[in-house]
């Protein structure tokens, strides 16, 4: 009978439990793991996109401003070459403003706005958005930091056909 009692009390079968605890906590830990990873680049994705897509937006509103500053210029100075040139007259200004996010995903970006384009940069994550504007009045080049910005007519004081759009921040 003694023989019984000792099979009964050994010390070894613990070991099994705490091994097979030992081995979830690893595998748990390789799963975690893996799908941190896994989800860290959809996140970086998901993020360049969101950035994109607000880069974007930023381009066809700056140049929805510059066709909408162009249709009032033109007819100011249609209006203006049909009668005779006061003093007066050469002051016509149009003149819009428009409230841009001063960062897009946490950082700061640029707008350059060019003859026929509006191209927005991001600094972080590296990333440019070209926009095509259709201003029939000449635009002046100008690189902007994002945030409000004023779009512009100039009219040249002797010429009626040689103004020009100017973008500028506020």
């Amino acid at each position: 009978m003694s023989r019984v009692c000792e099979l009964t009390h050994r010390t070894d079968r613990a070991a099994s439990t705490v091994v097979g605890y030992v081995v979830a906590l690893a595998v748990s830990a390789l799963f975690l793991t893996a799908l941190t990873v896994s989800l860290g680049g959809l996140t970086e994705t998901h993020t360049e996109r969101m950035i994109t897509d607000q880069l974007t937006v930023v381009g066809e509103t700056t140049a929805g401003e510059l066709e909408r500053v162009d249709r009032l210029a033109r007819l100011a100075e249609a209006d203006r070459a049909e009668t005779e040139v006061h003093a007066e007259t050469t002051a016509l200004v149009a003149r819009t403003s428009v409230e841009l996010p001063t960062q897009i995903g946490g950082h700061a970006y640029s707008i350059t706005v060019t003859t026929d384009a509006v191209i927005v940069r991001s600094s972080r994550p590296v990333l440019t958005v070209s926009v095509v504007h259709r201003s029939r009045v000449t635009v002046g080049e100008r690189t902007v930091r994002g945030g409000p910005v004023a779009v512009t007519y100039r009219p040249d004081p002797h010429d009626p056909t040689a103004g020009r759009i100017v973008v500028q921040e506020q």
